[in-house]
């Protein structure tokens, strides 16, 4: 949702993203090709860094806002 809500505290590269459904070794795991460039129609992404401090404010604010957050903080 904090990517959604400021794309720069969270960013997004896009990459192809399957889940392993025949892997002896690797059953359900996320598989991730971090190759670049990702093809031109690739339609998934992956945050691979977060700006934390900016991440936390938006979410005490998220939590103030509802009236559960603490104004002190």
């Amino acid at each position: 949702m904090a990517h959604v809500i400021d794309p720069s505290v969270v960013p997004a590269t896009p990459m192809p993203i399957q889940i392993e459904t025949s892997g002896t070794h690797t059953l359900g795991m996320t598989v991730a090709d971090l190759r670049t460039p990702a093809p031109a129609d690739c339609l998934t992404s992956a945050a691979l860094s977060i700006e934390k401090d900016r991440f936390w404010a938006l979410i005490y604010d998220a939590l103030e806002r509802i009236g559960i957050g603490d104004p002190e903080r």
